[in-house]
Parts: C-alpha cells; sequence; structure tokens
C-alpha cells in the first residue's frame, strides 16, 4: 500500500489565510453586534409582566413606535440639527484643512493639535463643560455679560437648545473632519498642483477646480458619518437633560427616549423596539447614501 505524501494531510485541513486573518474580528463583530441585535429583536417582541413573567406581544411595540408623538419629535429635532450641522461641519473641517494645507500659516502642528484636541475630549466630560459655561449664572459667558451691563441669553432655556447641542457636536466633531479632509489633501500629486501653478491659475482657483474635486470622495464619507452621528445622538442631550430637564426633555433625542423608557420607565419591550427601528434607520440611509455615491463615481 502507497502512504501519502508527507504533509498531504495537514495541508487538506490547513484554512486559509483571510479566513484566519478575518476571524478574530468576525467573533467579536457577531459578540457584540450581530447577538446584541437578535436579543434586543427577541426582547422586543415580549413584554415583561410584574405577574406571570413575559408575555408575547408580538409586532405591537412597533406598531407604537409608529405612532409615537414623542418619537416624531425627537426626529424632528435631529432632522433639523442635521439639516444644518452636517453642512456646516463638512465646510468648517474643509476650510480648517485648506488652511492647514496652505504655505502660509505658521505654528502648523501647533493648529492641528488645537483643533483636533476637542474630539480627544469624551462627550460626556464635554457636555459638562459646555453645559457649566452655558449657565447664565455660574457660567462665563454670563459674567462677561454682567461685568460689561449686557443681558445674555440663557443658553439652557427651551428656545436654545438646538443650538447649544449643535453647538457641542460642532465642537468636537470638526477637529477630526479636518485631519481626514487635510490627509486627503496631502495625497493629491504634487505635480498636478506645480502644473496648474505654472499654468497661471491663482489658490483660490486651484482651491476650486483641483484640490476640492479630488477630495470629494472624502467629503462624501464625512457626510455619511456625520449624519450617521445625527441619528445616534445621546450623550449631549443627556448631560443637559440632567442640567436642565425644562430645556431638554426626555424626548429630545430618540436613543435619550429609547434609554428612558428602558431603564426609568421599565419599558425595556418598547425601548428595545425604537432602538432597532433607529437601527434600521440608519442602516436605510447609508444603503442609500453609499448607492448614491457609487452612481455618482460610476463613468457615464
Amino acid at each position: 500500500m502507497k502512504l501519502p505524501a508527507k504533509g498531504v494531510g495537514r495541508r487538506a485541513f490547513r484554512l486559509p489565510a483571510p479566513l484566519v486573518l478575518l476571524a478574530p474580528f468576525v467573533g467579536l463583530f457577531v459578540l457584540f453586534y450581530v447577538v446584541p441585535i437578535i436579543w434586543a429583536l427577541r426582547m422586543s417582541m415580549y413584554a415583561d409582566r410584574l405577574i406571570g413573567g413575559e408575555t408575547f406581544v408580538g409586532l405591537d411595540s412597533y406598531s407604537r413606535a409608529l405612532h409615537d408623538p414623542s418619537i416624531r419629535t425627537g426626529l424632528a429635532h435631529v432632522g433639523f440639527l442635521g439639516f444644518v450641522q452636517v453642512p456646516l461641519t463638512l465646510l468648517a473641517a474643509l476650510i480648517l484643512a485648506l488652511v492647514l494645507d496652505g504655505r502660509a500659516l505658521r505654528a502648523r502642528g501647533l493648529f492641528r493639535v488645537g483643533i483636533f484636541l476637542p474630539f480627544a475630549v469624551p462627550t460626556v466630560v464635554a457636555g459638562l463643560m459646555w453645559g457649566f459655561m452655558y449657565d447664565d449664572r455660574l457660567g462665563p459667558f454670563g459674567r462677561i455679560g454682567d461685568a460689561i451691563g449686557v443681558d445674555t441669553p440663557n443658553f439652557l432655556a427651551r428656545a436654545w437648545a438646538l443650538p447649544a447641542i449643535g453647538n457641542i457636536v460642532l465642537w468636537g466633531t470638526t477637529g477630526v473632519g479636518m485631519v481626514i479632509i487635510y490627509t486627503a489633501l496631502k495625497a493629491i500629486p504634487t505635480d498636478v498642483l506645480e502644473a496648474a501653478a505654472l499654468d497661471g491659475r491663482r489658490p483660490w482657483q486651484i482651491v476650486r477646480e483641483i484640490k476640492v474635486p479630488l477630495v470629494r470622495p472624502v467629503l462624501l464619507l464625512l457626510l455619511l458619518l456625520v449624519a450617521i452621528a445625527m441619528l445616534q445622538l445621546f450623550n449631549e442631550p443627556y448631560i443637559l437633560n440632567q442640567l436642565a430637564p425644562d430645556a431638554v426633555s426626555r424626548d429630545f433625542a430618540p436613543n435619550l427616549y429609547a434609554y428612558t423608557l428602558a431603564f426609568n420607565g421599565n419599558e425595556i419591550s418598547y425601548g428595545a423596539a425604537i432602538s432597532l427601528v433607529l437601527a434600521a434607520m440608519v442602516m436605510i440611509a447609508s444603503g442609500i447614501a453609499l448607492v448614491a455615491a457609487r452612481l455618482r463615481d460610476e463613468p457615464r
């Protein structure tokens, strides 16, 4: 009988290298994303009862979520913030990246660190810090106004809730957007820029005709990321809700509303249903944005 060649059996059971390299990520993704989603789906279909244990309610929680005025209020706030915040964040990040990429800027490293530093501050700390500054009695704005005899508005009032939260988000996200766009600008071949300069193009023409079009895919990616961040808004309204509950109510943002229902109102089933509805909205919005970007980049 002829024996198999040495090592043949081992090679037959050897896994491909891509599978081995992807296994840790896939395992963690399934453990921390897929399993919680499945468990939340299960919880959304069962309601806890003080007597009698769990009761199957099916899709009742989802039907209730679709007709809940508090969710519509939160989505209106998030939608308005996104309508204003997303373009403002992209514009600010683009301008700062172009300034950083220019030749006239001095102390380039200090400028980059100073703009990026707010992103390194945890959102909870940022919310507490800005909440203190917004206070018209203890914050610096109110004290400066009193010193010069000017009545400063109470930024923790209901009328200022949206601008106050939008300012915190803008302060914390502009820096990372600037760094991403700046990295894309540095990847532009210098030959292209030098040829444009020799051709007589002025700096603002080079920005408009070369730099901005070449970093457009990065801008679309940032647009998607900031839009998703708006739908996931939680920390900023949660902190301001603790400081000024009359101005920032529990239904100010859908995520805050779901959290309040699940952990303060003991409506875990309904809170899980709201969370899954929001997750579905994020997935649909992401898919539409990616398809639109792909169709835009395809040659006609």
